[in-house]
């Protein structure tokens, strides 16, 4: 969950840096602070980043747009959960409100596919951005049957496109997460034991869409 801010400074005088995009090969000019070689550089959670220095003068660089938080909508609950564990049986809840499965009664070993829906209403106008918040560990999204896509690194960001609609919209995501959780209850597995105690971590690991939405 941890993010990094900070400024860095390559060897790289008289070139231009160029962001590019791995998933599709889009390339933007990346803003500077004062030199050519001198970055800004946000890192979300297990977020990268793919900077090229090419000779010559580069495009117009600006960062990427912010969305206006002040006309954002909180999709507080109740949320359907459907919760696959990777060993047992699947069963359906009711959650209230959005938190850490492992913190809940019965669920600190579950591991597996956890799948959240609610259904909610959007009379907002122009292009909107979904935002998960904190999720544990790989999201993937669908609303309204259209798919979002899927992130397992960096903020779980999502354009809408043109899937969100005015009135009532259905959310589902999916969150598959470690089989960590799942590792500390097998007690009688030696190799499960050995694998656990060697992390040096206590306590169940924090699972699932955490939020807020």
């Amino acid at each position: 969950t941890r993010e990094l801010h900070f400024m860095a400074t390559f060897h790289y005088a008289g070139k231009t840096a160029w962001r590019w995009d791995p998933e599709t090969g889009e390339r933007s000019a990346y803003p500077v602070s004062g030199a050519p070689n001198r970055l800004e550089i946000r890192l979300g959670p297990l977020d990268s980043l793919l900077v090229i220095f090419e000779p010559g003068a580069g495009g117009k660089a600006s960062p990427p747009p912010l969305p206006d938080e002040t006309k954002a909508l909180m999709l507080t609950g109740p949320w359907d959960l459907h919760l696959q564990p990777v060993e047992g049986t699947a069963r359906d809840i009711q959650s209230p409100k959005l938190g850490n499965l492992a913190a809940e009664t019965g669920l600190d070993s579950f591991s597996g596919l956890a799948t959240y829906r609610i259904e909610f209403r959007w009379d907002g106008n122009g292009p909107a951005l979904l935002d998960l918040g904190r999720v544990q560990e790989t999201s993937e999204v669908t609303l309204n049957g259209k798919p979002l896509g899927m992130r397992w690194w960096g903020r779980h960001h999502y354009a809408t496109g043109d899937a969100l609609r005015k009135g009532r919209n259905m959310l589902e995501v999916k969150v598959s997460t470690t089989a960590f959780n799942y590792c500390r209850s097998l007690k009688q597995s030696a190799t499960c034991t050995y694998w656990v105690n060697r992390s040096g971590q206590k306590t169940p690991l924090p699972t699932g869409l955490i939020g807020p939405v």
